[in-house]
């Protein structure tokens, strides 16, 4: 009937726990970064939502996790890295300018996360 635009979207098969392995990896190599050996990448009961789950008690005002605000994922440090893609989203016309941040935000989390990948997901012949 109307002539509409079609996306189409694929999964990649990742071993879950390499992946989380790599990322804490280079975590840790970054300076200022610190991230507890305390828990772990798992889901717990009762509604078993994957996520970080403590392996070993943790003592009231224990630092678990600091990461600088450099490394958050973030609109300020998605406009620096960029800096091209976030202006263009702004841009749109059509876009509201009260979701053009967010919007701009959800694009380059995903281009980080294709980035990351190591390659463009595997077809599902679907």
């Amino acid at each position: 009937a109307g002539g509409g635009t079609s996306i189409g979207l694929a999964h990649k098969k990742v071993d879950a726990k390499d992946v989380y392995a790599r990322m804490l990896e280079a975590a840790r190599a970054e300076p200022g970064v610190t991230i507890s050996g305390k828990f772990a990448r798992d889901a717990a009961p009762p509604l078993n939502i994957l996520g970080l789950v403590a392996t070993e008690d943790i003592e009231e005002g224990e630092l678990l996790i600091k990461i600088p605000a450099r490394m958050h994922i973030s609109y300020d440090t998605c406009r620096l890295l960029f800096p091209e893609l976030c202006a263009s989203i702004r841009a749109l016309p059509k876009l509201s300018p009260q979701r053009r941040e967010e919007a701009a935000l959800c694009c380059c989390v995903a281009k980080l996360l294709g980035d990351s990948s190591g390659g463009p997901p595997e077809e599902s012949g679907g």
